[in-house]
């Protein structure tokens, strides 16, 4: 393991891009071009820390309600899986952060010949998701996820949702040539 912006982290790189995702959340933290230095992704200007230290009523900064540990430690690419958007006062009273627990979840993480391989089991869900990042020079952009129910599906087209169960969506696709961004963008 390596830290990224003081979270424990993963990295691969292949001489032109690196890609860093994170222990606490699995969030995609960074897909920087080399060269020019650009990641894509978002970062907040807030500091973040790792979900499983927030305290709400230490690090009021983040808000005390559900949203406040989602919100200490997400950047850049967030995986909302169990449920999207707020819990219900049920759920919140018992813990559910927004978006699920997934985005606070501690993944395992193995980086071996170019590809980070994490994995969870979401506690209240009972969910094991899998999440694999591969840096392969030439191809398109690849994110699988999956859980014991289903098969991996790829995410780089936005949320992973086909186009007609996102009445007016965005899709956001990437492409990657020689190891290099070329294009990352959004469609209608």
């Amino acid at each position: 393991m390596t830290s990224y912006r003081g979270r424990s982290a993963a990295t691969i790189e292949n001489g032109a891009l690196r890609v860093t995702v994170l222990e606490e959340g699995g969030h995609i933290a960074e897909i920087t071009d080399l060269d020019s230095g650009v990641n894509p992704l978002w970062t907040p200007h807030w500091p973040s820390m790792e979900p499983s230290r927030y305290d709400p009523a230490r690090d009021a900064i983040y808000g005390g309600g559900a949203d406040g540990s989602l919100l200490a430690g997400i950047m850049g690419h967030n995986l909302c899986l169990d449920i999207f958007g707020g819990p219900s006062s049920e759920e919140a009273a018992a813990g559910m952060p927004v978006h699920g627990e997934t985005s606070t979840a501690r993944f395992d993480i193995d980086s071996a010949n170019g590809v980070l391989s994490m994995e969870t089991l979401l506690p209240s869900a009972q969910l094991r998701v899998s999440r694999r990042v591969a840096d392969r020079i030439g191809s398109k952009c690849r994110l699988q996820t999956g859980d014991d129910a289903k098969p991996p599906r790829s995410l780089c087209r936005g949320d992973g949702l086909p186009a007609s169960a996102r009445p007016g969506s965005v899709r956001r696709r990437g492409t990657v040539r020689q190891g290099r961004i070329e294009s990352i963008g959004d469609t209608p």
